[in-house]
């Protein structure tokens, strides 16, 4: 009785890591998830090598040929295992095939020069590959996924899509060529079934933001750096919310303070520019009734930042119900929004007093910058090249030793825009900042190079029928100590002129 009882509290594996042969070629961790069928683990193996599933013989370890009439729980399933493929792919195929690369088998010149893939899309799932590829963009993120392990995973829904995404993640990294994230999508759809809805026997469209947030909740499994939240490390800020009586002094303030991961824009007749969404979210004005004055009265509300995330999202609230129409409806209004966000304004007095030293030096940096690029214009002209040793950027995905925000200024590193006047349909893309002005245009498998001039585009101007803003990622600027002093160079080189 007592090793019935054990076994039945026994929580059973439902996910392997396993690895495929085929041909001369090994896939690493490959999910084989026992809760589907074999239908679906064929369709992996057909995204991973492009082998038809009627050609495909598939050979488990000690238990011969995968027949469909087996169940899962009749093989000797375990992590590590080695399953192997048997099959040739199409003609057609082949040719596709024998094209792609990955990119430990590039020179190491050419590996520096390539850039995360794009991501297949699998029926509607443009949502979710934008919000992958701008969650991708985070490299603190993706470093600490590497470490992660949680046991949780083979009951936990969230745990389990934080490892899917893990292994995702490694496949992205490790890829040159567009991504077929099958068994993601699977996971997701699988742990989340609102993303699993279909209309017409299709997925639906889904809300990026949604999905976005549900993400999230996810990697906050995952181990963080200062905490044991990466997600707390990286995304959420606090503030400090203040409500007082306007018609009155006698009526005390209340404070409460809350934590975020986002901040919202909402978009009405009077929002042309993202601070004026900003300024109304942080200081709103509302009724409600004073003990003090026994009547209605109006009360105003001051959000204050005392803790700034390392990274900021800003969503737009584009989308709305329409209760007439019974249907979500879309605001196409322009909202311009800034390539260097301040948030300095909307912090508590002591978080300005933490910020203020670093901020003067970032002011002495930039002057120094402007009268020393006057100096250089004049020294060229007289025949001096200036020598550009500054190798400050080139461990940008080096993980920072302290994950803050110290400046209370912002960069924007991606954004996720949607394309079209429905909510429940459309297109998004990702677009995501590679360095200086160069962006990268995540359309699902497709992958372009643009300037930040057209990304400047992608405010609403354009209209519903172009690609507008729904979800900003701003990465905080640290201020770090020069490794030598421009002034003193450029002085040294005209003293040598």
């Amino acid at each position: 009785n007592n090793k019935k009882l054990i076994s039945c509290n026994m929580t059973t594996q439902t996910q392997f890591n396993v690895k495929i042969n085929w041909n001369k070629q090994t896939f690493e961790d490959i999910t084989l998830d026992v809760e589907e069928g074999h239908d679906v683990f064929r369709s992996q193996l057909y995204a991973l090598t492009n082998v038809p599933v009627d050609r495909q013989k598939i050979m488990m370890p000690k238990g011969g040929l995968l027949k469909e009439s087996k169940p899962w729980s009749k093989y000797k399933l375990s992590d590590g295992m080695k399953i192997k493929l048997i099959g040739t792919t199409d003609d057609k195929i082949v040719k596709v095939h024998n094209n792609t690369t990955f990119l430990e088998d590039l020179p190491e010149e050419e590996i520096a020069q390539r850039y995360t893939p794009g991501l297949e899309n699998l029926e509607n799932t443009c949502y979710l590959n934008s919000t992958i590829q701008l969650i991708h963009s985070i490299p603190e993120l993706t470093n600490a996924l590497e470490t992660y392990n949680d046991v949780a995973a083979s009951y936990d829904n969230n745990a389990k899509v934080a490892t899917s995404f893990k292994n995702l993640s490694k496949q992205i990294k490790s890829s040159a060529d567009s991504v077929t994230p099958y068994t993601f999508v699977n996971t997701f759809r699988k742990a989340y079934p609102q993303f699993a809805q279909q209309m017409n026997g299709y997925f639906a469209q889904q809300d990026a933001e949604e999905a976005y947030t549900q993400l999230l909740t996810a990697l906050s499994h995952v181990p963080g750096i200062n905490t044991s939240n990466i997600i707390h490390d990286l995304f959420e800020g606090e503030y400090t919310k203040i409500t007082k009586c306007v018609e009155t002094d006698a009526e005390e303030p209340s404070y409460d303070v809350q934590s975020f991961q986002r901040v919202e824009c909402n978009i009405d007749n009077t929002i042309n520019y993202l601070k004026d969404g900003l300024d109304k979210r942080f200081n709103q004005q509302f009724e409600k009734i004073s003990p003090i004055l026994e009547r209605n009265a109006i009360y105003q509300t001051e959000h204050k930042i005392s803790k700034l995330p390392v990274y900021l999202t800003v969503q737009f609230v584009r989308f709305w119900w329409n209760a007439k129409a019974q249907k979500k409806a879309k605001i196409v209004r322009p909202v311009d929004f800034p390539f260097k966000l301040d948030m300095f304004e909307y912090c508590t007095d002591s978080l300005k007093e933490n910020l203020r030293p670093i901020r003067e030096k970032i002011q002495e940096e930039e002057d120094k910058k402007v009268k020393n690029k006057a100096n250089l214009v004049d020294l060229q002209m007289r025949g001096y090249k200036a020598n550009n040793n500054n190798n400050n950027n080139n461990n940008e995905n080096e993980l920072p030793l302290v994950l803050e925000n110290n400046s209370g200024y912002y960069e924007l590193q991606a954004v996720v825009t949607h394309q079209g006047r429905s909510a429940d349909g459309g297109h998004y893309v990702a677009y995501v900042r590679e360095s200086g002005d160069n962006w990268l245009l995540y359309d699902d498998e497709k992958v372009t190079e643009i300037k930040e001039t057209q990304v400047k585009k992608i405010t609403g101007s354009g209209g519903a029928d172009w690609h507008i803003a729904y979800l900003c990622l701003y990465k905080s600027i640290h201020f770090e100590e020069s490794e030598y002093n421009d002034d003193e160079i450029v002085s040294e080189s005209m003293d040598t002129n």
